[in-house]
């Protein structure tokens, strides 16, 4: 099961109709979804206004999702009422879930089971680029191999750090694996640690190897974000 979900709206909507046809989350649109297994997820939402660019502090929640059977159930997890705009989430485990906070450029750590939360990462790396066009920093968050990979936006960037899987927190440096010069938003990871970009306004799609090497893979690819 493939999820899909709509900015402007409140639902989520799967790719196997058979399975399920649409979820109601009943608050305010979808920002983002974490697969914690592979029919329960964490979904992330919160108000945002396209006109004037800009979320509402406070509105953000995380729910969790059961598509066990055929009549789903969403439970609200959490509300995160210190975080002022969360974007990218990505599942650490069967029940921890890393969100990015693009305005104070930090990861929160959510325990699904329990509700609690708190900033797990805050570095320079994630914070907004003063001046941006918008001031958001870290966008899109993947996690592959003990690793949490992120991109931030204007920064035009996509980082990587070690997690310890003990103490869930960096085990490492926030290495910069390449600058790209196309302002970043979301991306997919491939197994063996290939990421593929969005380059938003660019128009383009930007596959990174491990090593750092970048590929354009196409220049029309309208709203490649």
């Amino acid at each position: 099961m493939q999820p899909i979900y709509h900015l402007s709206s409140v639902y989520i909507e799967a790719l196997e109709p058979s399975l399920i046809d649409r979820v109601l989350i009943p608050y305010c649109p979808v920002d983002s979804i974490a697969k914690l297994t592979p029919d329960i997820l964490a979904v992330v939402v919160g108000n945002y206004s396209a006109k004037t660019l800009s979320p509402t502090a406070g509105s953000f929640s995380v729910w969790k999702v059961y598509l066990r059977q055929s009549d789903p159930k969403v439970g609200k997890i959490a509300d995160l009422t210190d975080a002022e705009f969360l974007n990218g989430s990505a599942a650490f485990d069967s029940h921890v879930v890393l969100i990015a906070d693009s305005k104070l450029g930090v990861v929160f750590l959510l325990d699904t089971d329990t509700g609690k939360y708190g900033i797990v990462f805050d570095d320079e790396t994630m914070k907004p680029v003063p001046g941006a066009l918008v001031l958001i920093g870290i966008n899109s968050v993947k996690t592959l191999g003990g690793y949490l990979y992120f991109t931030n936006t204007f920064a035009e960037a996509l980082v990587r750090v070690k997690v310890d899987c003990e103490t869930e927190k960096a085990a490492g440096p926030f290495d910069i694996m390449v600058k790209i010069l196309s302002i970043t938003d979301g991306f997919a990871l491939a197994k063996d640690g290939t990421a593929f970009i969005g380059g938003s306004f660019s128009n383009v799609v930007i596959d990174i190897s491990p090593q750092g090497v970048t590929n354009v893979n196409s220049s029309d690819v309208a709203g490649a974000i």
